[in-house]
């Protein structure tokens, strides 16, 4: 594969993103053992045989193209440890890491440091920003994937959506080699959707207008088929393309009620819209879990396995506000609705004492 050949359509042209999986290895390569390649771990060469043939002659091709290099096995070492070595070695200690892998490699003769030490890979400038160029052009065309994807779900085309959404995922180089391939909506999926179309309403009441609402449904949608856990990073061109516009003013200063949030989070608008997207599709999720738990409730082997409802907290700081939170099953109209915070994890899971 060249890697310079034009591998973009124009978007009119795109029906799904187009992957390069030479650039994709590439970029899997970086700190990884050179030798073998990716180590012990057999994972990913597993995965890229199969999409690539032999690695070899293409890390070969890689590094003739300036794109990778194999470090030394100096630069393995820490500068604590080399300068120790050049200490040993009545040698100089100054200097950044660079000089003193250059002394040590040159000036120290004994070599025993060496054994145990593997090589890794660094990608260059050049190859940085072939795939820094890749990965841009490949978001902007899934953005697009993904409003293809939303058309036909508004449309009410779930089964055509599926196979063209799960056609893409098996596409993916981490999908591949795991002995089956994903090809359909999980059940609990088909219901958030359901629930999406039905239910117009948001969760949260943020004094939203009517095209605010329509993009935050949007956005729920395929959230709901993707469910991207970007609760503490920046979303993908998408869900920020959908969203920058909206006022989330008063979901902002909901969040910032709550203790675990730092103050840097509030001020990034990507983040904040995280955090507002997990906290719908978390009322969502947890709205249907609720109503299948209140459904088997009515089994006497469910009621015989399990004595009732709990909220189970996740790393936020419900328990320390609410508590504990156990209802049995004389006690389920008492439950209250999730999420309550604006950092809620909580989920809804059956106990047993």
């Amino acid at each position: 594969m060249n890697f310079l050949k034009t591998i973009f359509g124009k978007p009119k042209d795109l029906g799904y993103p187009k992957f390069n999986y030479e650039i994709e290895f590439l970029s899997r390569l970086k700190g990884v053992a050179s030798d073998p390649i990716f180590g012990q771990n057999t994972y990913w060469p597993n995965h890229f045989k199969e999409l690539l043939g032999e690695l070899g002659p293409i890390v070969k091709k890689m590094i003739s193209n300036g794109f990778l290099e194999i470090s030394s096995k100096e630069e393995v070492l820490t500068v604590p440890q080399l300068k120790e070595i050049l200490n040993n070695n009545d040698l100089s200690t100054s200097g950044n890491k660079q000089v003193l892998c250059k002394r040590v490699k040159e000036e120290v003769r004994d070599k025993s440091y060496e054994k145990g030490l593997s090589a890794f890979f660094k990608i260059t400038e050049t190859g940085k920003k072939i795939i820094e160029s890749y990965f841009s052009q490949f978001s902007k065309e899934y953005a697009l994937f993904l409003h293809q994807i939303l058309g036909l779900l508004l449309e009410g085309k779930i089964k055509e959506a599926e196979n063209r959404y799960f056609f893409f995922q098996n596409m993916k180089s981490d999908q591949r080699s795991i002995g089956e391939s994903f090809e359909k909506f999980s059940d609990k999926t088909l219901q958030i959707l359901n629930l999406i179309r039905k239910n117009k309403a948001l969760y949260f009441e943020g004094g939203f207008n009517g095209k605010e609402k329509n993009d935050i449904m949007d956005t729920l949608n395929i959230f709901a088929i993707t469910f991207p856990n970007f609760h503490n990073s920046e979303p993908s061109p998408f869900f920020l393309e959908k969203l920058s516009n909206v006022n989330l003013s008063k979901f902002k200063e909901y969040l910032s009620q709550s203790k675990k949030v730092k103050a840097g989070i509030l001020d990034n608008l990507p983040l904040v819209i995280g955090y507002y997207l997990h906290f719908e599709y978390s009322f969502l999720y947890n709205k249907v879990e609720i109503s299948d738990f209140m459904n088997r409730s009515k089994s006497d082997r469910f009621r015989s396995n399990y004595s009732g409802i709990q909220i189970l907290n996740r790393d936020c700081e419900c328990n320390e506000v609410f508590g504990e939170e156990r209802f049995s099953w004389d006690e389920l109209d008492k439950i209250p609705e999730i999420p309550r915070l604006g950092n809620c994890n909580c989920i809804y899971l059956p106990y047993k004492n």
